[in-house]
């Protein structure tokens, strides 16, 4: 019986125009290295993220998919998945070299190699080290040693920043993937307003969410982080909603994602399930301020020094609050910089581009406080623009209540 062509399946799909453009940039940077193959070894940790990479150059991804890549400086790049046409239908618009491993990682990518008669050159490894959020790497040390064993000619070098640079100025194709994810991201949004009351249980809102996102074409897995109890009583952060039944005056708090054919957006979307205290409302209008700052001057030229400046105006005028900034990029995963988190000098000075995006999140809390669950955090999306950020997000901003 003959199979059903990998184009009639209605999956997000890039044009081969974006993929001469990603394959260009990364194969310039690849010869300004001096760089004969990248190799993007399997990892699908944080949600999927760490195989950013391989699913930038090939389109091969899914629902946490094991693959690897050899992509050459020049020839066809071969892709790696443990079973046929596990690499999904979007990776055939662009390639045509898929080949089963079994799980022998190592053994077929130095095949490969061999055959693209490069064991005796350079041969770059994304994720060796310096990896946004595990700078030690990602690359399994097994498929590493066997690599090298098979290849003991070959000078294996780290390649993480092959493909990151490009990565941070994203092509309107890639905005438009990321507007997708924001929209379902609001889907989202629109199914905790509607779920979440007194009496119901965390996990049944949280599932009515990731309902949404996957009914309407999103991508599994994703992140969706979890705070929630009464008003200085807040839980701890987890990475799923637990069995615990809400109640009258519960604060929710979140990190909502949703992965669109890979691509990852982010909101923050706080709620109140009654009226919010005073306090709250007070601090989220200087949220409020401290996210207009922002937004103004993510114009291009602007350094990350200026954005975290800008975001500090809360401190400098009330004696009872202060605010900061949380900002990374937002793509495919792993999108640098991740401030404060990677926060270096040389990242500070670091002037924005036009079409970089990023999730943009400002916190308020007392000047005095520990926790976590203290703050008052609003975040969305934004876009670099030359008239200052341009928020993906459609919803207005407002901490969500519900009213007796």
């Amino acid at each position: 019986m003959p199979m059903m062509p990998p184009s009639e399946l209605p999956v997000p799909r890039f044009t081969l125009a974006e993929r001469d453009r990603r394959w260009a940039a990364v194969r310039a940077r690849m010869a300004q290295e001096g760089v004969d193959a990248l190799v993007c070894v399997y990892h699908t940790g944080h949600h999927n993220h760490w195989q950013a990479d391989l699913q930038y150059l090939s389109q091969i991804g899914g629902n946490n998919v094991d693959a690897s890549l050899v992509f050459p400086l020049q020839g066809d790049p071969t892709g790696f998945v443990i079973n046929p046409y596990y690499e999904g239908p979007a990776a055939r618009d662009w390639m045509s070299d898929f080949r089963p491993t079994r799980r022998a990682w190592g053994d077929l990518i130095a095949e490969r190699v061999k055959e693209l008669h490069l064991e005796g050159g350079t041969i770059a490894i994304s994720g060796l080290r310096d990896h946004l959020r595990a700078p030690e790497g990602i690359v399994p040390s097994g498929t590493l040693d066997r690599i090298r064993e098979l290849l003991p000619d070959a000078r294996i070098v780290n390649g993480t920043w092959i493909c990151q640079e490009p990565r941070m100025v994203k092509s309107p194709e890639e905005i438009a993937f990321l507007e997708k994810s924001v929209e379902l991201i609001e889907r989202s949004v629109d199914a905790m307003y509607r779920t979440a009351r007194p009496g119901v249980r965390e996990s049944e809102v949280y599932a009515w969410m990731l309902w949404e996102q996957v009914a309407n074409g999103g991508d599994m897995p994703t992140l969706l982080s979890w705070l929630s109890g009464p008003w200085g009583r807040i839980s701890q952060r987890v990475l799923q909603a637990t069995t615990r039944v809400l109640q009258p005056g519960d604060m929710i708090f979140n990190e909502i994602e949703c992965r669109y054919g890979g691509y990852c957006a982010q909101q923050v979307q706080p709620m109140c399930l009654g009226r919010i205290p005073d306090e709250v409302e007070e601090m989220f209008n200087w949220q409020g301020e401290a996210f207009e700052a922002v937004r103004e001057v993510m114009r291009p030229s602007t350094t990350f020094d200026e954005l975290i400046d800008a975001a500090n105006i809360v401190g400098k005028k009330s004696d009872t609050y202060e605010s900061s900034v949380t900002l990374h990029g937002r793509g495919l995963g792993e999108d640098w910089p991740l401030i404060p988190g990677r926060y270096s000098p040389e990242i500070g000075r670091m002037p924005l581009q036009e079409r970089m995006v990023f999730i943009m999140k400002p916190t308020v809390r007392l000047k005095n406080a520990d926790l976590r669950g203290e703050g008052i955090v609003w975040g969305d999306t934004i876009e670099v623009t030359p008239s200052g950020g341009r928020r993906l997000g459609k919803r207005p901003r407002a901490f969500l209540q519900l009213n007796d």
